[in-house]
């Protein structure tokens, strides 16, 4: 979910990214010339997910020609995009279970609050035919949502942010990352412990579109700017995977108004999306060593 614009007070310190993404590159996606948000990386590399900018977003996915080069091949096909509602946040474990964000059924006052939904990705005919709703993971309460996600490669875990959006705000004044634990073949509960992992995450700032890298121990996601709306790509690690993550890092090498990064199972190379004009955006990568 992109997050435009926000005000909230002061600016709080944060360190450089160590690890030593560089050398940012658009990415081209032939024959599709729409804008591009939310990208994920399969973790085959084979196929680049993407949603576009438009009142009701619709999921789009490309094939690699290499690692800055994919060729449109359309949208995700089945039952994933529905043309009167939105649906953005693709993301998908290494099992092709495909996860996204949908306002499909939302209807608070029909107590219908989940917005996460999923289902089995076929590889060679790009559709997800049985999309099921994901269960336990909502507050099933007013204002709140679950603004986006991100799967663990394994499929084991799911990493989100809880957004208070209050009547008439046009985005989120509160989101707080979380983690939940898969529990059945379409549901997830969220960890007891899942407030102390994302301690350093959630320090009253908006924090959303997380990824976690295939061992659990490095965790991406986009913060706002509390100076000047700015979005921006951070960076946070653990020793092991019941651990908090650290205090968390900029990733400086994604420069101008950045959000939704996804690692490559390599670790290697991280994509993103950036805000290129009025209404406008494309995605980009970095890499390191």
């Amino acid at each position: 979910m992109s997050i435009l614009s926000i005000e909230v007070s002061a600016q709080i310190p944060v360190a450089v990214d160590t690890s030593g993404f560089s050398t940012p590159t658009p990415v081209t996606i032939n024959g599709y010339t729409g804008s591009a948000m939310e990208p994920f990386i399969s973790s085959d590399g084979r196929f680049l997910f993407f949603n576009d900018f438009a009142d009701h977003k619709q999921i789009y996915y490309a094939s690699r020609v290499n690692d800055t080069t994919f060729n449109f091949v359309g949208p995700v096909g089945g039952n994933v995009n529905i043309a009167s509602k939105t649906q953005q946040t693709p993301s998908m474990d290494k099992s092709n279970n495909f996860y996204f964000t949908s306002d499909r059924t939302y209807d608070p006052f029909a107590q219908n609050f989940e917005t996460v939904f999923g289902g089995p990705f076929n590889a060679k005919t790009g559709a997800v035919n049985r999309v099921s709703t994901l269960t336990g993971i909502s507050r099933k309460t007013i204002f709140w949502i679950d603004m986006d996600m991100g799967i663990s490669p394994d499929g084991q875990y799911l990493y989100y942010a809880e957004a208070f959006i209050p009547p008439g705000s046009p985005v989120p004044t509160i989101t707080n990352m979380a983690v939940a634990a898969k529990t059945g073949a379409t549901s997830f509960s969220k960890l007891t412990n899942s407030d102390m992992i994302m301690t350093e995450i959630n320090n009253g700032e908006l924090n959303y579109a997380p990824d976690i890298s295939p061992d659990g121990l490095e965790f991406f996601f986009t913060r706002a700017s509390p100076v000047t709306g700015q979005a921006q790509i951070y960076r946070a690690t653990r020793p092991f995977t019941t651990a908090a993550f650290s205090a968390v890092q900029l990733i400086t090498a994604a420069d101008g108004f950045v959000e939704g990064p996804s690692l490559t199972s390599d670790t290697k190379r991280l994509y993103y999306h950036k805000q290129t004009g009025t209404n406008m955006y494309a995605i980009y990568t970095v890499t390191r060593p």
